[in-house]
């Protein structure tokens, strides 16, 4: 069933056209921009965020934004059936990264590994959420490994999902050890799921003021 299901949501998403997808790629970046002008100061902060492929929004315009505003970009990257998050040096494009083992650009093992203490915020690829917080991804589990992993520790990120507005659906199907998120932010707006806790250890304010 949850097969199927995602790769029926696959070939809805692979419809849009290559003009609503970068609409909302900006409309995204531009909701981030404004979370981060809300800040008393964003230097500091650490952000993980992906590449995006195929239907996932392209975090190009994002990158820009956290750079605009000194907050460290951490990319992952995988080996075996674990991911971690490493830093990007300053200056450095994070398509210039060397290829993995999916064809996708990741940071070298050397480069500063971002924890469960030190991430502040994970924006987390999908193919279908609800505003319940469920999600699916594409079926490999990096990101619900991770997730609980940073769960069981005593402090621990914020997951939101970067999604497109026909991501958002009413009801999907999921397992025991499927990972809720903590947001969503799309090019509607944003949503928090859970009390926003960890933005409160560096007095950060509740960066999703708007509603669903």
């Amino acid at each position: 069933m949850k097969k199927a299901f995602r790769n029926n949501a696959l070939r809805a998403l692979r419809s849009l056209t290559v003009g609503s997808h970068e609409n909302s790629d900006r409309a995204v970046a531009l909701h981030l921009d404004r979370w981060c002008q809300a800040l008393p100061s964003s230097k500091g902060l650490n952000c993980a965020l992906f590449l995006g492929m195929g239907h996932e929004i392209r975090t190009t315009f994002i990158d820009e934004v956290l750079k605009n505003h000194d907050i460290t970009r951490f990319y992952p990257r995988t080996e075996g059936r674990q991911m971690t998050f490493h830093a990007v040096p300053e200056g450095f494009a994070a398509a210039d990264m060397p290829k993995g083992p999916y064809g996708i650009p990741e940071p070298p093992p050397n480069w500063l590994e971002g924890t469960s203490e030190s991430l502040d915020l994970v924006l987390v690829p999908a193919i279908a959420v609800t505003a319940q917080g469920h999600r699916m991804g594409q079926g490999g589990g990096f990101y619900d490994r991770f997730m609980a992993h940073c769960r069981k520790q005593a402090k621990a990120p914020l997951f939101v999902a970067l999604v497109m507005d026909e991501q958002i659906l009413e009801e999907i199907p999921t397992d025991p050890w499927d990972q809720p998120i903590d947001g969503i932010l799309s090019p509607l707006g944003s949503k928090w799921i859970s009390n926003p806790r960890s933005f409160y250890r560096k007095e950060l304010f509740n960066l999703l003021p708007r509603g669903l």
